[in-house]
């Protein structure tokens, strides 16, 4: 989400000396020959050292290369050349160059470092880190090399060696704007967000017109004070207007907060090749994204974006295209969505994601997330009207014969999919946490749980009985059929969720305290994306659960008591 600006690039560092006895590896030749060998060489050395520095790489690397036919082993020719060859991108040969330079000059730190920045660029990440510490061991206050380490050990999770990392650069050079931004993002992973943003204002001190800086602060602000993000996103903005992450920030605190004239502009960023880490990629269709272009009588396919949740909540604007006058739309999909899609209406074709080669053409083709920018949608005008999904009589039929006949029926999900970058914070930590529910009597519980938390529903805790249909699902159009005949779904923020808020099936969302979607909007306990059915239930604070699912089994013995009545 959020640029991190502590990489360096490969430097020249150590590479600029007087090479003495250049020739000595030579297995004979007279000392006044050698001698001439070593000046020539050398010269040749600066001559391409000169190229390389003025940018000129072709005539550097014709250099490097004469110099490297008379000495094969000579290590600078050789560490350079790698150089050239990560500038011109092939990093497969600059990584064997580097590595062919280090067996010549294995005490040269400057080596290990610049092999450390070739295999980081390769995500290589463990080769790089042992590349950066023997760089340490040679030169123990290299100071380029820190900021590198720290950011690996930051993608490992190991935040406060990471931090210790950031710590050491500090402490040969005081005012590194770029580590204090980036240790700002360690100790913002720790949980630790008053730390983060003295980190990031202290690096806006040393570096005024730091925009990553800006941005960072905009994030680690974002959840308590919305509007002070606000300010620095746009004041990242200013200074570097093609920023992508920061406009992408502010569209999501904008969309929380409501705003969404301005929010779904920004949104668009998602997308922008200048993104860090795109979460949307352009398809490789032949015709032109659509723009609001007028579509009567043309064909527009469906493009689905981000995650499954995203597909559902969005696949409501596809009448809206059928409105304005499309002869044909075709809706793309992941596959598990595929047969539920088929009761979308409007839709002429859903396919899947991987039949897309067979695609016929098309006039135009548009991002589902894109469509409410393209509608104008606002608070008061969210397509709203439910259901707008619906299960396969056949498949309700059959997923019948396995729900309980009398009582109140819930489905249950506790955790999301592990590679949510957000999962720790949304799912929850086990199926015992919601024991206070099985308080409510006349209530079966119905798993609906995939993948992670499917054993917990096989195996549940005794005093938990649950009927676990969630393991036997195959694809949404089973979990369809299933929830159609519930009387509620509880659940954590998944794709689900947004099933059932489609098929006008009451539902009650459990949302963290920190890094709840920017859909379910600001300290709202419902969501005018599925009025009337949808409940949100709001981590209180960020040390656990447990008042949270309290409050949500009271709430569930009053749900039950008006359905008795």
């Amino acid at each position: 989400m959020n640029k991190n600006p502590g990489r360096n690039d490969p430097c020249l560092c150590g590479s600029q000396k007087k090479f003495k006895r250049c020739c000595e590896n030579k297995a004979s030749g007279s000392t006044a020959r050698a001698q001439t060998q070593e000046i020539s060489i050398s010269q040749q050395l600066e001559l391409a050292m000169e190229h390389h520095r003025q940018g000129r790489w072709t005539q550097a690397w014709d250099q490097y290369r004469q110099i490297l036919a008379v000495m094969p082993d000579h290590g600078d020719a050789l560490h350079l050349s790698g150089l050239i060859a990560y500038q011109q991108g092939n990093n497969g040969s600059a990584v064997a160059l580097m590595a062919a330079a280090i067996r010549v000059k294995p005490a040269e730190a400057s080596y290990h470092y610049n092999l450390g920045v070739l295999l980081q660029a390769e995500a290589q990440y463990d080769g790089a880190a042992a590349c950066y510490r023997q760089a340490l061991a040679l030169k123990p206050d290299y100071l380029e090399v820190f900021p590198n380490l720290g950011a690996i050990l930051h993608k490992q999770g190991r935040l406060a060696e990471a931090i210790a990392c950031y710590r050491q650069a500090l402490a040969l050079k005081p005012d590194y704007a770029a580590v204090y931004c980036n240790m700002g993002l360690s100790l913002q992973a720790q949980g630790d967000a008053g730390a983060a943003m003295d980190c990031y204002r202290r690096a806006l001190t040393i570096l005024p017109d730091y925009a990553e800086a800006c941005c960072n602060l905009g994030v680690a602000l974002s959840e308590t004070r919305p509007y002070e993000s606000i300010a620095h996103y746009r004041q990242a903005l200013a200074i570097k207007p093609e920023y992508a992450d920061a406009r992408f920030n502010l569209a999501l605190t904008l969309l929380r907060l409501g705003h969404f004239d301005e929010g779904w502009m920004h949104y668009e960023a998602r997308y922008d090749r200048g993104k860090s880490e795109p979460t949307t990629i352009r398809p490789g269709l032949s015709c032109p994204q659509w723009s609001g272009e007028k579509l009567l009588g043309k064909s527009i396919a469906v493009w689905p974006e981000q995650g499954m949740g995203d597909e559902i909540q969005c696949v409501r604007y596809i009448p809206l295209l059928q409105a304005l006058g499309a002869a044909r739309i075709t809706l793309i999909c992941k596959a598990p969505l595929q047969a539920l899609f088929g009761s979308v209406q409007g839709v002429d074709e859903v396919i899947a994601e991987s039949a897309v080669p067979q695609l016929e053409p098309h006039d135009y083709w548009v991002f589902q997330m894109s469509l409410p920018l393209h509608f104008k949608t606002q608070l008061d005008s969210i397509p709203a009207r439910l259901p707008y999904l619906a299960a396969e009589p056949a498949k309700i039929e059959r997923w019948s014969e396995c729900l309980p006949g009398n009582g109140l029926k819930v489905g249950l999900i506790w955790k999301g999919s592990i590679t949510h970058k957000n999962d720790l914070r949304r799912s929850l930590p086990g199926l015992s946490l919601l024991a206070p529910l099985w308080s409510v009597t006349g209530v079966s519980f119905v798993s609906l749980q995939k993948g992670q938390g499917e054993e917990e529903a096989a195996n549940p805790p005794a005093a938990q009985p649950l009927i676990d249909l969630g393991s036997k699902i195959e694809d949404f159009s089973d979990t369809a059929a299933i929830i159609s005949q519930l009387d509620l779904v509880i659940c954590v923020d998944t794709a689900a969720a947004h099933l059932a808020g489609a098929l006008g099936k009451p539902c009650w969302l459990l949302l963290p305290h920190i890094g709840s979607d920017w859909r379910w909007l600001q300290g709202r306990a419902d969501s005018p994306w599925y009025p009337h059915v949808m409940r949100l239930f709001r981590q209180t604070d960020n040390d656990g659960w447990n008042s949270t699912v309290i409050r949500l089994a009271e709430a569930l013995y009053e749900f039950n008591r008006e359905h008795i009545g």
